[in-house]
């Protein structure tokens, strides 16, 4: 995957995620990834390439967005979109949540019913 995608809370500024709990999901789920806190507008990195999944997120500073720069799998579009809602479980869910590529071509509002199908539309 060459194209980044980005989930979103809609007309947000600031919220507070709370990334010790992130932290230890990410890491029981996906056993190996590391995370890294450095500079920037998106200055919380987590990487895996050790396991089924390999993948590059980050995470704006306002934590209200995550950047998803690379994912893979032995079934990518399934695995990914099955990420996308793992992801958007960690906003709240009467917030509006939108996931869209870097040049907003292919967006979709992820709310409680959309399903790894749609997703998967978006992503093909």
């Amino acid at each position: 995957m060459s194209v980044t995608y980005f989930i979103s809370m809609n007309g947000e500024e600031k919220y507070d995620f709370d990334t010790v709990k992130f932290n230890e999901d990410i890491e029981e789920k996906y056993p190996g990834v590391t995370a890294e806190v450095r500079g920037g507008l998106y200055d919380i990195r987590w990487e895996n390439y050790s396991g089924k999944y390999q993948f590059e997120l980050s995470m704006h500073k306002s934590r209200c967005t995550f950047a998803i720069d690379y994912f893979n799998s032995s079934d990518r579009l399934q695995d990914f979109a099955k990420f996308i809602i793992w992801l958007r479980g960690y906003f709240p869910k009467d917030k509006e949540v939108i996931l869209c590529n870097e040049d907003y071509s292919a967006s979709l509002v992820l709310i409680g019913d959309v399903s790894v199908n749609d997703i998967k539309k978006r992503l093909e």
